[in-house]
């Protein structure tokens, strides 16, 4: 029982430090992203916009619509025949 209790330690603390690593290196990565699809829910409305686009910017989404302003170096995700919900 002591060693299986010593192994989900490991466990925990190997999933954090993995966790660490990949925040840290987080803020580098924080790139304006647009995701572009066939389709658009809008949650409040109910209504579906053909195309459908969100813009995302660090931890937020910043704006939804048929289409999203583009900042410069923004990657733009084209993620085909599917429906974003945001």
């Amino acid at each position: 029982m002591a060693r299986a209790r010593h192994g989900w330690r490991v466990a925990v603390v190997t999933g954090l430090a993995c966790f660490a690593t990949i925040a840290s290196a987080e803020p580098a990565l924080q790139h304006p992203i647009v995701l572009h699809a066939a389709r658009l829910l809008e949650i409040e409305t109910g209504r579906v916009v053909t195309p459908g686009e969100i813009l995302v910017e660090g931890e937020r989404i910043v704006a939804v619509g048929s289409s999203v302003r583009r900042p410069a170096g923004a990657e733009f995700i084209d993620l085909g025949d599917v429906s974003l919900l945001p």
